[in-house]
């Protein structure tokens, strides 16, 4: 590093020739150091405090701040504690200096005189310093002045003098310490945010709520646990990379941190990363608040603020990316009186608001303790169930509505567990989804259904068999050859298999569900968009769409008799339908009133509860029998 030198050479020399390797490895270290000014403050105080310690009066240090040049009191005490000066003895020197680095370049280090400081107006103390001053910082993060201060009106400084060779050794360790504590102080730091959004990280936060649990105990405060989860992550990352979703991640940090802070700023809030797109926010509650009631309206209004300064859409790589959360929250002393208890119950609120939709709060309830267990008997049992085989099919008709014939029936998953009997699929579907077991699942139904449809054959049946694909296997983008490959494996005529896909997988990606959707016809099989009418997909979508049935969702065939709009728009699907010539299959049909309505205005297949509940196969075989006279 090139140091500037200021005033003429000879007298110059004097100061840098001869600390020019002690100055030089001073300089480079403080010169090198990043960070902003009040960062790196306590840092070359530490500094200047040791060598202090192991040099003589003749040496003195100071910091000085950009803004005005101030210098910092607490810091001088120090110095003149250990020097012949007293503080206002050496204020005209100080004040010099301070004037001086006004026009001086602020980018490079550089050396002042005694003459250059007594130019300045340093003559009115009668000392004679010279200084080196070393820019610290930058603009952008704060900037000032670390000054090394020398003595020059007592002992010469020879090359060799005790002096020079104890100054010298003193500021090379000094630079070493320095160096390694700022080392220490960011490790420290990586230590306990997280490295991805600077925030807090699990471990800061699990500490700051246990400091919250024992100043609660002794001040009688209150404070809550909000734990937010970023939803959409897994699909952005499998789209667009995993890079676009630690952007992602980073914006959403930046945005959770400034709703949580903005909404009361007299409060104290920390916000910070649990793991992958959980957030955490730790707020201390008003004094004020006496009970549960009032707690619980602050935290509405914080919760709220957080979703809606959240729910706007973020654009990226040319993308505008809608993403929701979900926030689950604990109050300390209502909910737990330890940090594991409060972090475990507001992550089951979370859960609990996941299952009523994006952008949902819900505080803990006890009864969500129950879904705790369910999850529990889900880990420890579900995989060993898929290995050892527990689960079977049951059948429910698809009857021709014109002619009452049974022509297909739709295969439902069932759990046969050895100890709690019969499972439904509403108790493990969600959780096999959330935790990567569902594309199994599906393989397997597909596997069992494929080889009764073949059995039903072999008895003269024929019948076509609908099998549910879960929209994991569309997001692996396996489905087509997972398809093929098990019609291959049992030799299963494809005519004979209907894939029935849920009508929300139109609202992720369109173009990839038509290309689906077209693959799977290729293979022979028959394709049906179930629950239609309970998303959000347009009639305009729909006629583009090349499936063969549209399976209508159970609640408007159920809410039949509600009000003349639910026939009304069971009549327009009608017409729709045979406009884009698609057959049309009733759910929910529970009365010879649903039958004979959908009869009257056109409707093709019928299936619910009034033609048969889910049966197991040797049941739904003696329901054909009769169906079809063979009884």
């Amino acid at each position: 590093m090139e140091t500037k030198k200021n005033g003429s050479e000879n007298k110059e020399a004097n100061l840098y020739g001869l600390y020019s390797s002690a100055i030089s490895d001073f300089v480079d270290t403080i010169s090198g150091l990043s960070g902003g000014f009040d960062e790196l403050f306590p840092c070359i105080s530490r500094l200047f405090s040791s060598v202090l310690e192991l040099s003589d009066s003749s040496a003195g240090f100071a910091i000085l701040r950009h803004e005005g040049f101030e210098a910092d009191s607490k810091l001088y005490t120090s110095f003149f504690e250990s020097s012949a000066y007293t503080a206002d003895e050496f204020q005209p020197v100080l004040s010099a200096v301070a004037k001086i680095i006004e026009s001086m370049p602020r980018d490079t280090p550089w050396v002042l005189t005694c003459d250059d400081i007594q130019a300045a107006g340093g003559e009115h103390s009668g000392l004679k310093f010279s200084a080196l001053v070393v820019p610290v910082g930058s603009a952008s993060t704060g900037c000032g002045f670390a000054v090394v201060f020398y003595d020059e009106s007592t002992e010469p400084h020879k090359v060799g003098s005790p002096r020079v060779t104890f100054l010298s050794k003193a500021l090379k360790l000094a630079s070493l310490t320095c160096q390694n504590e700022l080392n220490d102080a960011r490790f420290s730091h990586f230590l306990m945010n997280d490295y991805l959004t600077d925030l807090p990280n699990r471990s800061y936060i699990y500490e700051s709520i246990v400091y919250s649990l024992q100043t609660a105990e002794l001040y009688g405060t209150k404070f809550a646990i909000l734990i937010i989860r970023v939803n959409g992550l897994k699909n952005i990352n499998n789209s667009l990379g995993i890079v676009t979703g630690d952007i992602i991640l980073k914006e959403m940090g930046t945005l959770i941190k400034s709703a949580a802070t903005s909404k009361d700023n007299t409060l104290n809030v920390l916000v910070g990363r649990l793991s992958g797109g959980d957030f955490v926010v730790l707020l201390t509650l008003p004094a004020d608040s006496e009970d549960e009631n009032s707690v619980g309206s602050i935290l509405e209004a914080y919760c709220e603020t957080i979703i809606n300064n959240t729910s706007e859409y973020v654009e990226i790589s040319g993308y505008k990316l809608y993403l929701s959360t979900n926030i689950g929250v604990s109050i300390y002393p209502y909910h737990g009186e330890t940090a594991e208890d409060l972090l475990r119950k507001a992550d089951l609120a979370k859960n609990a608001s996941k299952q009523q939709g994006p952008n949902r709060y819900r505080f803990y309830k006890k009864l969500m303790e129950g879904d705790a267990d369910k999850v529990l008997f889900l880990s420890s049992n579900l995989p060993t169930a898929l290995s050892a085989n527990q689960f079977e099919l049951f059948y429910q008709a698809l009857m021709h509505i014109e002619t009452g014939i049974i022509i297909g029936a739709e295969a439902l998953i069932r759990w046969r567990h050895p100890e709690k009997g019969l499972i439904f699929p509403g108790d493990f579907i969600s959780f096999s989804e959330d935790n990567g077991y569902s594309t199994q699942i599906d393989s397997m139904v597909l596997d069992m259904a494929c080889r009764q449809i073949n059995i039903w054959q072999d008895k003269g049946y024929d019948l076509a068999v609908s099998v549910n694909i879960s929209p994991k296997h569309f997001e692996d983008g396996i489905i087509c050859g997972k398809v093929s490959e098990t019609l291959l494996r049992n030799s299963t005529d494809p005519s004979k298999l209907k894939i029935e896909l849920l009508e929300s997988i139109l609202l992720e990606d369109f173009a990839v569900a038509v290309k689906v959707i077209h693959d799977l016809r290729a293979l022979g099989v028959i394709v049906a968009l179930d629950d239609f009418g309970s998303g959000h997909s347009s009639l305009e979508y729909i006629a583009r769409l090349p499936v063969d049935y549209l399976k209508i969702d159970r609640s408007f065939t159920m809410r039949l008799d509600e009000s003349p709009a639910n026939k009304v728009i069971l009549e327009t699907i009608m017409t729709l339908a045979k406009g884009i010539k698609v057959m049309t299959v009733a759910e929910g049909v529970e009365s010879q009133h649903h039958f004979d309505f959908l009869k009257s205005i056109g409707c093709d297949y019928a299936q619910g509860y009034f033609i048969n509940r889910p049966m197991p196969v040797d049941d739904f075989e003696s329901l054909l029998k009769q169906n079809r006279g063979d009884v």
